[in-house]
């Protein structure tokens, strides 16, 4: 014959197990997505100091060609006029250095925007890499099966038990 306390107990602690089992896991689970987070925070920022630290550089870069252009003008209109040229002649020598200005201020530019796609790219693969390790992570499932799968098996031993007890 069958303890009835036993068959109790037994339930009890394969219920216990399973609802011990799932609650760590989903405490590391909950651990795991802080860390995530955190990582993706991080990256976040250090893709953002580098993006200002791009655009400093930028800023530096087109007040040096303005500069050089600046001093370039002064430079041909300074020796014009010790030449004693004047006119198409001088304007078109400024014009030219104006034009390369522009062309020097476009490339900078140019680079500014290919360095501030490359890191749009690269925030979209922080978040891509993200969501994958989140959705590797996944979550626990509830035990409910076990735990009806116990509360089952210790009611059709007690049923077994009652019916040899009556039949017997």
């Amino acid at each position: 014959m069958c303890n009835p306390a036993f068959v109790l107990a037994q339930a009890a602690t394969t219920a216990g197990g399973a609802l011990q089992g799932y609650e760590a896991q989903r405490k590391t689970a909950r651990r795991q997505t802080v860390l995530i987070g955190h990582q993706t925070a991080a990256s976040y920022r250090d893709i953002a100091k580098r993006r200002l630290e791009e655009r400093e550089v930028t800023a530096t870069n087109l007040a040096n060609a303005q500069r050089q252009a600046r001093l370039a003008v002064g430079a041909a209109a300074t020796q014009a006029g010790e030449g004693g040229v004047a006119g198409n002649s001088v304007n078109a020598l400024i014009g030219d250095v104006l034009a390369q200005e522009g062309r020097n201020i476009d490339a900078i530019r140019r680079g500014q925007e290919f360095r501030d796609s490359q890191l749009r790219r690269q925030e979209q693969g922080v978040a891509l890499n993200a969501s994958g390790q989140l959705l590797n992570l996944g979550s626990p499932s509830f035990p409910l099966s076990q735990i009806l799968g116990a509360g089952f098996q210790a009611g059709a031993s007690l049923t077994a038990d009652a019916n040899k007890k009556k039949n017997g």
